[in-house]
């Protein structure tokens, strides 16, 4: 059951990061006024920091645990 909650863990974080991304950026792209392309742009570099960002804080946080 463990590993079922983890994966929910996993996927419930990927879902927040994604909404959360996709809201900046059409908040950004709304005020300056950017392309489609500039918005997707801007979408997946916020995104790709963001999940980055939570993948080394889990890493770091599982590895001074000693899990």
């Amino acid at each position: 059951m463990k590993q079922f909650e983890e994966i929910l863990i996993g996927v419930l974080l990927f879902f927040i990061v994604d909404r959360a991304s996709r809201l900046a950026s059409s908040i950004v792209s709304s005020r300056r006024s950017l392309s489609d392309m500039e918005t997707e742009k801007f979408r997946c570099t916020v995104e790709t920091s963001v999940m980055l960002a939570v993948f080394f804080i889990l890493w770091f946080r599982l590895k001074n645990t000693g899990r």
